[in-house]
């Protein structure tokens, strides 16, 4: 019983980013509103918010989809065994590799989407 727990209880953290996700892109959907200038702009003071808020804002369900499933299983395969600091890699996955788009990337769009939290966890 015991491990059964465990699986459940490593599969909050992403669920709960996942629903997020799919909570603000159904608002977009369905009330026609265009959130990507939350995405991040390099290396511009606009773009900062874009740190927190670019994982949580996709272009359409493609791309949405193409980010729920990795993280679901990665954010879920990352607590499982690595209980003590899953929290720690989790968080520096998310902010460490957006600051790294905003810092490096070329100036010509906004940047959306949790690629970057899932090629973290992945690279973990």
């Amino acid at each position: 019983m015991a491990t059964v727990s465990k699986y459940f209880n490593s599969s909050v953290v992403p669920f709960r980013l996942v629903f997020f996700m799919w909570l603000v892109f159904s608002v977009q959907f369905y009330y026609h509103i265009d959130l990507g200038f939350l995405g991040i702009k390099p290396r511009t003071l606009e773009g900062i918010i874009g740190i927190f808020t670019a994982p949580i804002v996709h272009g359409d369900y493609i791309h949405l989809l193409s980010n729920t499933f990795p993280l679901l299983f990665l954010g879920a395969v990352l607590y499982f065994f690595y209980e003590r600091i899953g929290g720690i890699v989790f968080f520096r996955c998310y902010f460490i590799t957006n600051i790294l788009v905003w810092l490096f990337s070329p100036r010509v769009a906004y940047h959306i989407g949790a690629s970057g939290l899932v090629y973290g966890l992945t690279a973990f």
